[in-house]
This record gives C-alpha cells, structure tokens and sequence, in this order.
C-alpha cells in the first residue's frame, strides 16, 4: 500500500495534522504511532491473508465483542479492505518488559481468559489450515510441500484430537509482546484466534515466547490453577509434549508459506 493511500485513509478518520511515528511490527504486518493533535493512536498495515487462512472481517468483529469485555484495544476505524485498522493507544508496557515470574503469571492467567470468552465467531479446521499452507507451497515448490506432507500424516491422531475436543477461543499467537500490561492486561494481534483446542494454544505460546522446560512446568502449573477450580482437570507439560511437536511443524509451514507469497 502506497503512503498516499495511508495518508487518505488518515485524513479520511482523523482529519489534518497528524504526525506518523513507525513501530515494530512483525514478519507481515507494518506498523504506526499516530499523534494527531496530542490524541494518540496505533495504525497497523496487515499484510495480504491469502496464504495464512485469515479472514479480516471475523478479525475485526471478533476484536470489537472481545473489547467489550476489556480483553482487547478499541478498534477506531478500518480501510474497506480491512488493509488498514487504527486503533486506539494503550499507554502500557508489554509483558515482555516484565520479570520473568510475572510473565508466566500473566501468561497463564491471560490464555485462561481467553478461552473463557465466547464470542460469535464461526468455527475453523486446523486441517483445512494447514493443507492451505500445503497448497500454497506446492504451487512453487512441490518438494518442500510434499516432504512436509509427509510429515504431516504422523500428527493425523493429534489432528483428529484437534476437530473432536470441546472448542475454546483460542488466540494462537500470544507472544509476552502482544499483552499490554494495562489493568486488565489488554491483548493485540488477533489475526490467527479462532476456536480450537486449549493445548495447541498453549503450545503455540510455548514455542512464540521460547520457554524453557522450566517455565513450560510453571506455565502448566498456573494455568491448572484456574481449569482445576472450573473443571477439576490439571494441563502437564507431557500433556502438552505432542502437541508442541505439531506447533514446530504448523511453524515451518506458516514461514514458508509466507516465503512463498513474499517472492510471487
């Protein structure tokens, strides 16, 4: 997207005199401070979703009913390509500033609410997703998607296991960068939430935020500490062991998929 078509969409939501001041973003996504008179705002440029599965408009109205129960940062206005989303700026830290003990903590106590909420949202496969990356690779590199095809057919029970569990929310991506220690801690960058299965999403926090088997056991230990109270079930680091092995592979064929789409 062109820096005109940014300065239009600007103008468009908040008028003249405005000032853009970039930020980190990630392997996709661009993005931006906004001070627009001294009122701030946090401008994102979400990267294209043919490859990833991502469908932007269930992205914003999930975003805008999971604000409603302090979870997540009040979305201003959206590009009617969903290209362009300006959101609200939250004056807090992230988790990854934080000691260790309190990011587990709050990790912990953060998965838990989410996959507490129940927002109208329609339900995906994780099989269908990831057979898009698969597709989307074997249109360049037919090799590459066939050796991971391969691979894939050994977490075939664990996929299964996936479609038949209960569903929770799930956010997928909970990096300690995407909670705003706010009061409640807030969460961004919920482009791959969907409903699933609690251990992929504790899996994929594992493996996001680089634990340690250490701090895989305490992370299980204060995450049972709330499903102990509501379902009298306890999460185990062996619990999770298969499932991490399935989160290494959906990671490699997330990056390359995104390879791909990045030299077509």
């Amino acid at each position: 997207m062109s820096s005109t078509a940014i300065d239009a969409f600007l103008q468009q939501h908040l008028g003249s005199g405005w000032q853009l001041q970039p930020v980190p973003g990630g392997l996709v996504n661009r993005c931006w401070q906004v001070d627009h008179q001294g009122q701030l705002y946090f401008l994102k440029q979400q990267g294209a979703a043919r490859h990833n599965g991502v469908d932007r408009v269930e992205e914003i109205r999930l975003q805008r009913a999971l604000y409603q129960h302090h979870l997540t940062v009040d979305i201003v206005a959206w590009s009617a390509s969903y290209e362009l989303v300006l959101f609200a700026w939250v004056d807090a830290p992230t988790l990854t500033q934080s000691d260790s003990t309190t990011q587990l903590r709050v990790l912990a106590d953060t998965l838990w609410r989410i996959h507490q909420q129940a927002p109208p949202l329609p339900h995906w496969s994780l099989s269908s997703r990831v057979d898009n990356y698969l597709q989307a690779i074997a249109q360049y590199e037919a090799k590459v998607a066939n050796d991971l095809a391969a691979e894939l057919a050994g977490f075939a029970p664990l996929l299964t296991a996936w479609d038949q569990h209960p569903k929770v929310l799930c956010h997928n991506d909970l990096a300690f960068a995407h909670i705003l220690m706010s009061q409640p801690p807030r969460v961004v960058d919920w482009e791959y939430a969907g409903y699933g299965h609690p251990c992929f999403d504790l899996a994929s926090s594992i493996a996001i935020n680089e634990l340690t088997e250490g701090e895989v056991a305490v992370l299980c230990e204060h995450y049972s500490a709330h499903s102990l109270k509501h379902s009298g079930e306890t999460i185990t680091p062996a619990d999770l062991s298969d499932w991490r092995q399935l989160i290494d592979l959906v990671n490699r064929l997330w990056f390359e998929a995104q390879r791909v789409q990045r030299t077509t």
